[in-house]
């Protein structure tokens, strides 16, 4: 068995407390003859004793006071005041019956106390707690004086031949038992908690117990009588030990104490120093007034002076309401009282007066200050002057109503409006292809055309005394002011893009040739029914629509609905698949890469292309679901297909705005070996509003080896300043200019010149849409390096492809 640090402290303790002294003790009995007296040296033994004993148990009982609750200590300290009170006695009597009655009394007593340490723990009185020990105390001396002055009393302690009697070995070696037994709850402490404390304890009892049990193997002052009383000494000097340890202890805690406590001086006084530079800053930043419980004025600052135009001395004393504005309701002086008296804090915009009758209005927070037993003893109000703010409200609010790049109302007036009168009715105009313009002159080119466009639209509609509104973007709003009659409204309406069309508008030296698309609701209330109207205006290609109950709010929501649960159920099916369109290299003559697109599989088989079903995912949040789908199939097929052939990959801005899905890609491109055969398609759409995020983005993935390409240039976001900054590697034309360059010069030029700068910027260029024989020969005579549609080849699946 493999003995610890503790349990080799315990059995050496007990090898020295207790089995080596007996085995002395009985050695001893060879010298038995060996004779000393010295009762100097016996009373200063005892008396010694008898002292250490009564300053250990004090010290116990000032240690363990504040609990009020009697441990194995003040069960072994009732046995030291025993000790010392008999042993004190001891000391002072000649050799005798009395001399051995009063010591055997010691033993005996001691070891019965010091056994009440197996006694569990008990919480006690204050009385109680200092009772007991003072008890013990005067039945000890009440003992030994009887025994002292009636020493016919007590029972016979030595016989003729000055050996000691049975009884006295009784008393002796039961309180020697006793001891050793006390001793072992010590030692099972020491287990427990590890506490040295209980160790030294432990040994000082066992070896007033090892002197117990020696007491019957002694005579008076023979060599083992005095070994036995060597040894209580001992335990003594332990005890002595012990008080030392905890005097010193004391005092390193009473060190450690002193400096937590300068500590906290410190701290307290740096926070003090802080709170002064709080409340003076307080003081110079705010206007400041202190009141009683009655709201009766207890102090202001100068700031508070300065505004109200009072002195400290017209003040002191007087009620707040001295300030209060007849305009300002009495109903929230009720709220405020009723706040602050039931202890919350109250906060508000009042209006108030000054000594000279003028007004200000004050942001006004009032706190009560409770006392240390959670009473209200006085209010503190802090108020910030807000007049100038105020009254420059209506100017706020207009500035907040009115479109800064226009000059006109905008949508938030519109929505004021609307909640405030009666709108006869109202038409949407949007400009058509004003992307275009944006994109090929660049954004400030386009603010100008907007300008222009709504000076026109002001001008034409300021005769029939209509309101005009910018919504947004490229997007105006005309409500009429009365009752007019709805057709001469749809005829105006009619009249003003009959005139802008036929209009050539110049901004910056450029003429413009400009269309708008409108969609009319008669007798509404929102902007609901005219904008569906636009789009379905849009939608057909038409000028204008009416709205009219033809145009089905219901049946387009329901149409979602059902679309949306398709799109679950596909993906719930894993019914969401890819397809894999070729595009073909003009330098090369062969297919050099795939784009992936999406399609969604029919329970029957039948393929559904995305323009079904995709915006309606992103209506209803199914998006991300979809786009994490591609990835992952895609990523799959990279496996399969040719490791020399790359991989398109449509992305947009919902795609990068989105953080999982963001995140779910670039964690793809960072694991996977394929990385650097993807290249992601940009493609257009109307929610990208942060480029620096798109570019850091872009820059991430870059770093995984993926090349970039902007699909559908020409529209969106894609015009040339915005195509250097995303650093593009390839330029994919947008269908609508390839699909008839064949037939149509003008889009001829403007791709030629969209090739030339790609090629001066070492840009790629990709042509989408061809679909015929004569397209391709117009492609290979720009030198665009590669071509991608029907002529081509159509979107196969994977297992048509390998």
């Amino acid at each position: 068995m493999k003995l610890d640090k503790k349990d080799i402290s315990i059995y050496l303790m007990i090898g020295l407390t207790l089995v080596l002294p007996l085995l002395v003790g009985l050695y001893m009995q060879q010298f038995a003859t060996f004779r000393f007296i010295s009762l100097p040296l016996h009373s200063t033994i005892e008396s010694s004793g008898a002292i250490i004993a009564f300053i250990l148990s004090t010290i116990i009982f000032m240690m363990y006071g504040k609990d009020l609750e009697l441990n194995h200590f003040h069960r072994a300290s009732f046995a030291l005041i025993v000790m010392g009170v008999f042993d004190a006695f001891h000391a002072m009597v000649y050799p005798g019956e009395v001399f051995v009655w009063l010591h055997s009394l010691a033993i005996f007593f001691g070891g019965i106390f010091f056994s009440l340490v197996w006694v569990p723990d008990a919480k006690v009185s204050k009385k109680t707690y200092y009772y007991i020990p003072f008890s013990i105390f005067l039945i000890a001396i009440f003992i030994s004086v009887i025994s002292i002055l009636y020493p016919s009393l007590i029972p016979q302690m030595i016989t003729q031949k000055k050996e000691f009697t049975d009884i006295a070995n009784l008393l002796n070696i039961v309180g020697g038992v006793m001891y050793i037994i006390a001793s072992f709850y010590f030692i099972k402490k020491y287990i427990e908690d590890d506490q040295i404390d209980n160790l030294l304890f432990a040994g000082h009892t066992m070896l007033f117990g090892s002197a117990g049990v020696l007491f019957f193997f002694s005579s008076l002052w023979d060599i083992s009588w005095w070994f036995w009383h060597s040894l209580r000494l001992f335990a003594y000097i332990i005890s002595l030990y012990f008080m030392l340890r905890i005097f010193y202890q004391n005092m390193i805690d009473l060190e450690s104490s002193n400096t937590i406590v300068q500590t906290s001086n410190k701290n307290l006084t740096k926070s003090v120093k802080l709170l002064q530079e709080y409340r003076s800053a307080i003081a110079k930043g705010s206007i400041i007034s202190v009141s009683d419980l009655h709201g009766n004025i207890k102090y202001v600052n100068d700031e508070f002076l300065k505004i109200t135009g009072y002195t400290k001395d017209e003040l002191a004393g007087k009620p707040h309401n001295i300030f209060r504005d007849k305009d300002t309701p009495k109903i929230v002086f009720k709220e405020l009282w009723d706040t602050i008296t039931s202890k919350q804090t109250f906060k508000g915009l009042i209006k108030n007066r000054r000594k000279d009758g003028s007004s200000f209005y004050a942001k006004i927070t009032i706190v009560p200050i409770l006392d240390e037993n959670g009473e209200i003893f006085e209010y503190l109000a802090l108020r910030d002057d807000v007049t100038q703010l105020v009254k420059s409200q209506s100017e706020l609010k207009k500035h907040f109503f009115t479109d800064t790049l226009t000059g006109l109302n905008n949508r938030f007036k519109l929505i004021e409006d609307l909640k405030d009168h009666y709108i006869p009715h109202m038409a949407i105009l949007n400009i058509d292809n004003f992307k275009s313009i944006n994109d090929f002159y660049g954004q400030e080119f386009g603010d100008e055309t907007i300008k222009e466009i709504s000076n026109i639209i002001l001008e034409l509609s300021f005769q029939h005394q209509y309101n005009i509104y910018r919504n947004h973007g490229d997007e105006f709003i005309i409500t009429t002011k009365s009752d007019e009659n709805f057709e001469s409204f749809v005829e105006n309406i009619k009249h003003f893009i009959n005139i802008i069309r036929n209009k050539s508008i110049k901004v910056k030296n450029i003429d413009l040739i400009i269309n708008l698309t409108a969609g009319m609701a008669k007798t509404s209330k929102s902007v609901e029914q005219a904008d569906l109207a636009l789009k379905e205006a849009k939608k057909s290609n038409k000028s204008f629509i009416i709205y009219s109950d033809n145009l089905d709010v219901q049946q387009i929501f329901e149409n979602n609905i059902q679309w949306s649960k398709k799109i679950k159920e596909a993906l719930d099916d894993d019914r969401i698949e890819i397809v894999l369109q070729p595009l073909y290299s003009n330098k090369e003559n062969k297919i050099v890469k795939y784009e992936s697109l999406v399609r969604l599989i029919e329970e029957n088989g039948k393929e559904i292309s995305p323009y079904y079903f995709l915006d309606v995912a992103k209506r209803t949040k199914l998006y991300p679901l979809i786009t994490k789908k591609v990835f992952q199939k895609t990523f799959k097929a990279l496996n399969t297909i040719d490791s020399n052939i790359e991989v398109s990959i449509n992305i947009c801005a919902e795609d990068i705005f989105d953080e999982d899905t963001r995140s779910y890609i670039l964690n793809l491109l960072k694991q996977s070996i394929n990385s650097k055969r993807v290249v992601l398609e940009l493609v257009e759409s109307e929610g990208i509003e942060s480029y620096t995020q798109v570019k850091e983005f872009l820059d991430e993935i870059k770093s995984c080896g993926v090349k970039l390409a902007i699909d559908d240039f020409g529209t969106g976001y894609s015009n040339f300043e915005y195509l250097l900054k995303l650093d593009a590697d390839f330029i994919k034309i947008d269908g609508s200019m390839i699909k008839d360059i064949d037939s149509n010069i003008n889009k001829y030029n403007v791709v030629e010149t969209i090739v030339d700068f790609a090629n001066k910027n070492n840009m790629r260029v990709i042509a989408e849409y061809v679909s015929s024989k004569e397209i391709q020969d117009k492609i290979k005579n720009l030198n665009i390096e590669f071509s991608q549609g029907y002529f081509i080849d159509k979107p196969k699946r994977l297992s048509e492809i390998v």
